[in-house]
Formats: C-alpha cells, structure tokens, sequence
C-alpha cells in the first residue's frame, strides 16, 4: 500500500531510530520509482507490467508508480514491454528505454529514449497508427529515406497534389493551381491545338517545342516554316536537283538531237518492203507456209505443244489437283530434309503447328530466321507460280521436335 508524507513530527523516535512515519514515506517513494534494467544477451525478453491499481500478488496499489526499464546489453536482440494502454513498446539497441506511468487504472507511456541521446526516441520504437492532426517537419540537415523494400508514399509534392494512376512512361505534370496528373510528355500538350502561338499564353507567346533542321551551308540549326495551313514551305528553285533530273539545258541538248536526227532522215522515210529480204521462216503465202500455220493454230497443237504460250485476258487457272495422304515432318535445331523431293508434284501446303519459329530452305540447307520462316501456331507457307519446286525441302526449328503439318499434291 501507499503511505502518505510524513507531517511536521521528529525524524527519529525515542530510540534513536527513524521515526516510523519518515520510513513508510522512504518505503513508498523507493516503490513509486523502480528502474528495470534488460539484459537481452541470451535472446529477445518480454516484460509485461503489473496491474496499473491494486497488485493482489502484494496488497499494494500501484497508483501513481513508474517503471522505468532500460536495455543495457549491446546485441541485436530486443525487449517488449506489454500492458500498457497506449501499446507495446518496443526496444531494440543498447541504452533504448521506455517509461511507464500508473493512473491507478492503466499504465500509460510517458516517454521513451534512445542511445541517440535523452529526449529522442529510435525510429524502430514507433508504432503503426493514424494521425490526422500533427505536422511533421524535416528540417535542416535531416533527411527521411528507405532502404531495401521500404515504402514513402506521397500525394502531395511541395504542395501540389498528384492524381491519377502512375504507368508507363507518365510523368506528374502540372495542370495550374495546385494539383498535377500522371500523363505522357510527348503527348499532353500545355495549349488545344489552334491556340495562337504569339498569344496564346494570357497574352504572351506559348513557346512551344519548336522543330528545326540542320542547314547544309553553315551546320547551323534553322526554324522549319509552315504557311496559313499549316503546310511547311520548299525551296524548289534553289532545291538540289537529283542526278539526272530534266532541266532547261538538258532539254535544249535533246531538242537539237532530235533536230539533227530529223535533219538527216528528211521530211519521209521510204522503205521498199517488196524487195527486202525476209528474216527465215518468216510468214509468206509463198510456199504455203501460212496455210500450215492455220492448220496449227486451229487446233494449238504446234503453240503449245513441247513449249510455253504466253496469254492476256481474264483466264482462270483454278485447276483440281490430286492431294498426297496429310503428313507431318518432326523439325530440329539444325537443317534437315522435311519433303522429299518429287518430279510429280504439282502443289503444297506447310503448316507450323509448333511453338517455335520454322525456317524453310527449297533446295538448300534450312538457316533459323532467314528465308521463309512461318510463325509459331499456324504460320502458312502455300507454293505457287513464283516458289514452285520440285526440289527437297529443307527444314530447321527454334526448338527441338518442332512439328510441320505436311499436305503435298500430284
């Protein structure tokens, strides 16, 4: 239990001794006041305080009691202190403390130290929580940074709040006032287009980013010039003309050509074609050799027969072709034969129906990326008119066991 000061009284009794008044108030201030030194060198220690008012384990009440502890070993382990109603208190580097204060009902922190030094207290003590009403300020010399994974998060930036979902290449930009958003550079302009350039900024010009190029004469930078719409403007009678181009001189150089040509040809130009004489096997009644033509030509036996016949118009080449049984070729990492080579074939169809790139060679070794190469999951390759062979067809893969869906015809 509490004793109550002493009253105005002798300090000793008759005996010699400490008045018994004097001792219950020593007795009591010595209680009001214990230190608790920790020692964490054998690993992390827990202390939990006793009640706040009456200690049934004493019959003492611990109103207006302080316990003071104190972490006086030098290690990496730490000592909570629980039971207090404004949280767990944590401490973690030697000479670290915590103070406690009995209300009679709860035990309440008043204070906390650290090995920086009385009054301050270690950033590791603070503990999580809401704060709606404080300022906090980092003045000269200090500084508040992460380490590892940690995490400053802000919305505000001197002042200016910032909205909007951060991604890729979005920087904060200024909107006026006092906020900003998260947007691209190279894409939200200060100014909507049609905005007077020389005004457009309360009167005063908006300077934009303004393009220019390099002139050739003296390397120096030039403005590039634009007219009312906005079209920029060429220099053509003074433009470097390309070699070859037409030009006055030159056109005066084949005028007198084609005159002297003329000239030397005069007004006519006759030609006896009775007596010239005819290339061999040239058409001539004579002889009967245009009868024999028409013979052939009615029937195309001797223009298409053995050879090539060259045709105009609309004709359709849609022809039906005898398909092979589908197959499919297992394509490695290095060149190998995928389709035999066939002297009656007459179409075919690869399919890429792998995960890997696939790279054909006609004739010749297969190299990865190079040639016709079809894409993974249904890269198509169908020979026509301009790829058509009947040579072997090479194949090489990104993967090993890469498939090819094979679909030949005859």
């Amino acid at each position: 239990m509490l004793f109550p000061p002493p009253t105005r009284s002798n300090a000793v009794d008759d005996k010699g001794f400490l008045a018994i008044p004097l001792r219950q108030w020593l007795f009591t201030l010595q209680n009001l006041l214990p230190l608790v030194e920790v020692d964490t060198s054998s690993g992390d220690q827990s202390f939990a305080l006793p009640p706040a008012g009456l200690n049934s384990a004493t019959g003492q009440s611990n109103q207006n009691q302080e316990i003071v502890y104190v972490k006086i070993s030098a290690d990496a382990n730490t000592a909570t202190i629980t039971g207090a109603e404004t949280g767990a208190m944590l401490l973690t580097k030697q000479w670290d403390s915590a103070r406690f204060k009995s209300d009679g009902t709860n035990w309440l922190n008043s204070g906390v130290g650290s090995s920086a030094g009385p009054g301050s207290a270690s950033f590791a003590l603070l503990t999580s929580g809401e704060n709606d009403s404080a300022t906090m300020v980092v003045g000269t010399g200090a500084s508040l940074s992460a380490v590892d994974d940690g995490v400053i998060d802000a919305t505000e930036i001197n002042g200016i709040k910032i909205t909007g979902t951060p991604s890729l290449g979005k920087i904060p930009i200024g909107q006026g006032g006092d906020t900003a958003v998260f947007a691209d550079p190279l894409v939200q302009g200060l100014f909507p287009p049609d905005t007077n350039a020389d005004t457009g900024n309360g009167g005063a010009p908006i300077n934009p980013v303004l393009m220019g190029a390099r002139n050739t004469a003296d390397a120096k930078l030039k403005d590039v010039a634009c007219d009312a719409d906005g079209n920029i403007g060429v220099n053509v009678q003074s433009s470097t003309l390309a070699t070859g181009a037409a030009t006055a001189a030159n056109q005066t150089t084949e005028i007198a050509g084609l005159a002297a040509i003329l000239a030397a040809l005069g007004a006519t130009l006759d030609v006896d074609v009775t007596a010239s004489v005819l290339p061999t096997n040239a058409a001539q009644e004579t002889g009967g050799n245009l009868a024999a033509i028409k013979a052939d030509t009615d029937t195309l036996a001797g223009a298409v027969s053995g050879g090539k016949i060259n045709v105009t118009g609309l004709v359709s080449t849609k022809t039906a072709l005898t398909p092979s049984s589908p197959s499919a070729a297992t394509v490695g990492t290095s060149s190998g034969s995928a389709v035999a080579a066939d002297a009656d074939r007459t179409g075919l169809v690869l399919i890429n129906t792998s995960n890997a790139i696939i790279s054909l060679g006609l004739g010749a070794a297969a190299v990865l990326n190079s040639g016709i190469t079809l894409n993974p999951n249904g890269g198509t390759f169908v020979m026509d008119e301009f790829t058509f062979t009947t040579a072997q067809v090479f194949a090489i893969a990104a993967a090993a066991s890469s498939n090819l869906a094979i679909q030949e015809f005859a």
